[in-house]
């Protein structure tokens, strides 16, 4: 993300793929690395199921964000899940 906010947009796409490798996917930062797909332009990677009753308010809407920019775009932004 430091190199995103940088401007190093080469990096943050070599820090995303390596965080991909490390399993980022299925942590609590899955949908950050989501956002930084988006923002890069790569193909954004489905969003996975929360742990409810009770999911953290920040990543719902992180991936309403998400969903809607894809929208946007004229891209299909998958099922909406809690």
């Amino acid at each position: 993300m430091e190199a995103f906010v940088a401007g190093d947009l080469e990096a943050a796409g070599r820090a995303l793929a390596e965080a991909r490798v490390l399993g980022i996917g299925d942590t609590w930062m899955a949908d950050e690395a989501r956002w930084l797909e988006l923002k890069l332009g790569q193909a954004v990677t489905p969003e996975a199921e929360l742990d409810p009753p009770y999911p953290p308010l920040s990543r719902v809407v992180l991936r309403r964000q998400i969903r809607d920019a894809l929208a946007i775009n004229g891209r299909d932004g998958g099922p909406e899940r809690p």
